[in-house]
């Protein structure tokens, strides 16, 4: 077991034409870019994130923590969204369409996609003020 050391997932996928690696933060920034692209979402929450991946040891990019398996990608998005959005609803259209584009754009599985809902931001407020509470 090392200490402080953070080990990077990687998934390789091979055709007739070769080999591509795609670490998983990079899978991380593409989901987190599609969630962030749907009506309602209003930002991402790193800072719990962040803390919980440090301590399983999985790879996170601003509020998106992604592992990847020989069965395909794991990714959990730890999200803000606007009040009066109907959040499973909301939920749903992130999951369906961070799955598709994500494999889409890199040809990589995607297993699951889990929705944390870590807060509500209300007209009068910005995303980061309601951050970490």
């Amino acid at each position: 077991f090392l200490t402080g050391v953070r080990l990077v997932e990687v998934t390789e996928i091979t055709n007739s034409s070769g080999m591509v690696r795609i670490a998983a933060h990079v899978i991380a920034k593409i989901a987190g870019r599609i969630a962030l692209s749907v009506p309602g979402v209003i930002g991402m929450d790193s800072d719990l994130s962040d803390t919980i991946s440090q301590a399983i040891g999985v790879e996170c990019t601003n509020g998106v923590h992604v592992s990847v398996n020989e069965a395909g990608a794991s990714i959990n998005l730890y999200i803000l969204v606007k009040h009066g959005v109907r959040i499973p609803d909301l939920a749903l259209t992130v999951q369906h369409k961070v799955k598709e584009e994500v494999h889409k754009e890199t040809n990589v599985p995607v297993e699951t996609v889990n929705i944390y809902v870590q807060g509500i931001i209300f007209d009068n407020e910005k995303a980061g003020d309601n951050v970490g509470r």
